[in-house]
């Protein structure tokens, strides 16, 4: 079960158009900001709700972030790697590129989102559910996963390769063409899901595959 956000009905808004390294919001709104290509490695943000900020291709290396609620953000090219981050919902935003490299993720949910060619490498993944999000080309290489729910995903050429997981199911979700399959030992799949899967995994295993 993913824990939501602590956060309180109302929020006040929070002065916030300017980001440095080391910076800290708290307890308050940020909505229609543009932190696009700003630097601001270990930002914190803590009881916090983001609203239209545009953070493409900023450098927020090493940030911390709890109970967070981030709506209709703009993700492309962010560079979030050695997030650590608890209690957080993502909704409706583009996190195209984004990388999230050897992040720390518990009680994370991502909804309605585009995360295509998002990088998740040797990220460790804990209580997290992905609803309705795209992850054409996001690479999980390395990722331990455990208590992760992909629901109604499209994963086109989503590499797997060298993920450990536990408690993660994909049932719901599109696959196509996915790339080191045998990463997804230990992940729930349906029967019909094994059919679209046997290419790939047959390749990985040096199985060649005779047409009738």
């Amino acid at each position: 079960m993913v824990s939501k956000p602590q956060l309180p009905a109302k929020l006040e808004p929070l002065e916030a158009t300017k980001i440095s390294a080391g910076v800290e919001f708290e307890a308050g709104l940020i909505a229609d900001v543009d932190w696009s290509q700003g630097l601001a490695a270990r930002m914190e943000l803590e009881t916090v709700r983001l609203e239209r900020v545009d953070m493409t291709s900023a450098k927020l290396r090493e940030s911390s972030w709890m109970d967070v609620h981030i709506s209709a953000g703009q993700f492309g090219g962010t560079d979030l790697a050695g997030l650590t981050a608890r209690r957080i919902v993502i909704e409706t935003s583009r996190m195209s590129g984004c990388i999230m490299s050897e992040s720390i993720l518990r009680d994370f949910r991502i909804a309605a989102s585009k995360l295509d060619m998002t990088n998740f490498r040797f990220a460790k993944l804990k209580n997290v559910l992905f609803k309705d999000c795209d992850f054409t080309d996001a690479d999980f290489a390395g990722v331990t996963l455990s208590g992760v729910m992909f629901q109604n995903c499209k994963l086109e050429r989503t590499n797997f390769d060298g993920a450990s997981m536990n408690q993660v199911d994909i049932t719901s979700c599109e696959l196509i063409d996915l790339l080191g399959v045998r990463g997804l030992a230990g992940a729930t799949i349906g029967y019909d899901q094994l059919a679209t899967l046997a290419p790939s995994l047959a390749n990985e295993l040096g199985i060649l595959l005779k047409k009738d």
